[in-house]
Parts: structure tokens; C-alpha cells; sequence
């Protein structure tokens, strides 16, 4: 009996060398996500999105959105063919609205998927915390839950019957971003954010699908098509006081080796 008690001890503690220690707080996890990636993330990214939007009465409108992810927290949204002049150029913290291409507003939100599926593993985690913390998402507070069968980490709340805080959730052994709930600007209930569909693009991972719900109607679906981390994405397509679609990417044909296309 000593002797299998001592083995089972043994055993015991060999797993838990093994197996790190949780972190302690949400900083510590964008920590984790950093070090993982670190060096070998994508910078750039452009996609086709099959956008679907769900009205009341349960209608749907479809659009093709062209967008391109600028490292570490650019996004381009092309609302329909670039020359079209119709888009939304974001960061962490401040959205540029264009209509015919000219400047209609701007906006100090920002998008708050920016910090996580890109800046996390770009720039300094201390950057990265900055802009957690502009969309509400409290470090202090986390816990280890699971999503869809798997451990996961849980920032901005302490256990899982508060449901009104923002929180963002990261898969634990792959180190991304699969669910998120932030407010509205505007008040009232929570928008619930999932993502999934994830496919390795480089050493890095992409989400394929996401969507976007409130009290659980949905409001917003997203597959991308297509895909490419190996397209230049020049500068002047991100110019915030005017809109550029010269030299867009979208214009080019989308073929070759550095392409990726969604089986349907």
C-alpha cells in the first residue's frame, strides 16, 4: 500500500510539472498568447467576406465585404467593390467612417476584436492591455472555463454566472480568441461574438466564421472566403482623411499558391 501510494504521488507530480501553471489574471494570459506566437504571427492579412445580416422578422441580406488586417491594429472594410467608396477604416480605439469616398465620421470605439486576433501577438503586451482595457475588459478578473469541450480562459469576469461584464475568451491550448461579449455604445444588452472555422494561415491561426448575437437572436454572420497573407498591402489604403482605392488588392486576380480558398 506505501509503495503504490509513493508511485501514485510520483506520478502525480510529474504531471503537474508538466503542465503549466494557470495564469493568474488576464494580463498574464496576453502574456501566454504573446509568447507563443511572438515572431511568427502573420503581420499582414487580406479577405473576402460573405457577410450576412439578419433583420427583424427574420430576413437576411447578403454582402461581399473585401477587408485587409494591417499589423499590429489596422483593419480596411471595403463595404462592396473598392471603387464603390463605402468603408470603415478602424484601430483598437477609433473607427473612420466613408461614404463616396470622402470622410463622414469618426468615431473614438475602435474595434474591439483588434487587440486579440492580431495585436496580441504583434506588439507589446502592455499595447495589447491598453486596448483590452479601452473596450471595458477588467484584467483583475478571469477564471478557467471551457468552450465547445475545451479548457479555456475567461478575462473580465470571476465565474460564470456574471454575465454582464465585457469578457473575452481564449482557447488555452491554441492561444486564440473564441468568443468575446461587449456592450453597445449605445446601452442595453451585450453583444455575444463567436468565432470558429479556424485554419492555420503561416505559423499563425485565422477565423473563418463568426457570429454575432444579441440576446440570442443572431445580428451578423461572417465566412471568409478567401484569404492571403502573402499580398503587399500598400499604406495609402489606410489613409484616415481620404479614401484610396488605387493599387487595391481586390482589383488583382485572386490565384496562386499564396491564396486560400473556403470549401464550402
Amino acid at each position: 500500500m506505501i509503495r503504490i501510494a509513493f508511485f501514485s504521488c510520483v506520478a502525480m507530480s510529474s504531471l503537474m510539472a508538466q503542465r503549466p501553471a494557470e495564469p493568474m489574471d488576464g494580463y498574464a494570459v496576453l502574456e501566454r498568447m504573446h509568447a507563443a506566437y511572438a515572431g511568427h504571427w502573420y503581420s499582414n492579412l487580406v479577405f473576402v467576406q460573405r457577410t450576412t445580416l439578419f433583420k427583424v422578422g427574420g430576413e437576411k441580406d447578403t454582402a461581399t465585404w473585401y477587408e485587409a488586417l494591417k499589423g499590429p491594429d489596422a483593419l480596411r472594410i471595403d463595404l462592396g467593390v473598392p471603387r464603390a467608396g463605402r468603408g470603415i477604416i478602424t484601430t483598437a480605439e477609433s473607427s473612420f467612417v466613408f461614404r463616396d469616398s470622402q470622410p463622414i465620421r469618426v468615431v473614438a470605439d475602435g474595434n474591439p476584436f483588434l487587440p486579440f486576433v492580431m495585436g496580441a501577438y504583434l506588439q507589446p503586451v502592455a499595447r495589447t492591455a491598453e486596448g483590452a482595457s479601452h473596450h471595458g475588459f477588467d484584467l483583475q478578473r478571469m477564471f478557467v472555463g471551457a468552450w465547445e469541450g475545451h479548457r479555456t480562459y475567461v478575462v473580465g469576469a470571476t465565474d460564470v454566472s456574471d454575465t454582464t461584464a465585457p469578457e473575452f475568451w481564449v482557447d488555452a491550448e491554441r492561444l486564440v480568441l473564441v468568443r468575446m461579449r461587449v456592450p453597445l455604445k449605445t446601452g442595453g444588452s451585450q453583444l455575444d461574438i463567436r468565432l470558429g472555422g479556424y485554419v492555420p494561415v503561416g505559423d499563425g491561426w485565422l477565423a473563418t466564421h463568426v457570429e454575432i448575437s444579441r440576446e440570442g437572436k443572431p445580428i451578423q454572420f461572417e465566412d471568409y472566403l478567401e484569404w492571403s497573407d502573402g499580398i503587399v498591402i500598400p499604406d495609402s489604403l489606410f489613409n484616415r482623411t481620404r479614401w484610396v482605392s488605387g493599387g487595391h488588392w481586390a482589383d488583382a486576380p485572386r490565384t496562386g499558391p499564396v491564396w486560400h480558398h473556403r470549401s464550402e
